[in-house]
């Protein structure tokens, strides 16, 4: 069973950022995304597109019931020590983790799901997998009764807008196996909608974070606001 198609924005700092975002989807489904890893459980991480440890939980209880309340784990280290802090920190609140980082142990995976069943888990893809679609479904199988998505970014957060021609090929070899797909890399309004066929094609989901900052790298209102409403008209688009 496929995962539900949702609209992402990562970087959450603020409960402006929260309310922005809700207003914006307007009922559809969202991911709200707040980076943390282990530096900045340690505290020693400056504060922008990272929040206050002490406003994270306030943040995920000001997000919509039916919404992907989302750390993202921001490490190259899979340790479920780190992990699970991160996830109390939040009070709970927090049902789902993507782990930026390259294939976990699988029992690794089981023992979070044992302890938070319901934890939803988006899977990372390494960079040089979009080479060989092949080899990436080879590699990434394992996980496909753990993993709900897998984000396929080959930006790795740097904001590198995606390749359509790239994400189509990887997206046609994996689309039998059991992942909602994700779409990332330098994604605007304007992205989106180029790349919107290839939305709909997939049911994919789509996440944002670089290109929706501003001068002081932390979410602008509006460039997220058009970037939401631009997305859901291309989920919703029946050309």
């Amino acid at each position: 069973m496929k995962n539900k198609q949702y609209i992402g924005v990562t970087g959450i700092t603020s409960l402006n950022d929260v309310e922005n975002m809700t207003k914006a989807l307007d009922g559809h489904y969202g991911m709200y995304g707040i980076l943390m890893s282990k530096k900045r459980l340690d505290m020693q991480l400056p504060e922008r597109r990272w929040a206050g440890i002490e406003s994270i939980p306030y943040l995920m209880k000001a997000m919509p019931n039916d919404s992907l309340r989302t750390i993202h784990w921001c490490s190259n280290d899979f340790n479920l020590i780190d992990i699970f802090r991160a996830i109390e920190i939040t009070g709970d609140k927090c049902n789902t983790i993507q782990l930026n980082l390259f294939y976990p142990p699988v029992s690794g995976l089981e023992l979070m799901k044992s302890r938070y069943p319901n934890m939803k888990i988006i899977f990372q893809i390494e960079k040089d997998m979009f080479e060989n679609p092949k080899i990436m479904k080879k590699k990434i199988k394992p996980y496909e009764s753990l993993v709900d998505y897998v984000i396929l970014d080959q930006s790795m957060g740097a904001g590198i807008s995606i390749d359509e021609k790239i994400s189509r090929a990887v997206a046609e070899e994996l689309q039998d196996l059991d992942f909602g797909l994700v779409l990332a890399g330098g994604l605007t309004a304007n992205k989106v909608k180029d790349i919107g066929s290839l939305i709909r094609e997939f049911n994919a989901s789509v996440d944002a974070e670089g290109q929706l900052m501003n001068s002081k790298n932390t979410l602008d209102n509006t460039i997220v606001k058009d970037y939401i409403t631009t997305a859901i008209d291309e989920m919703h688009n029946k050309k």
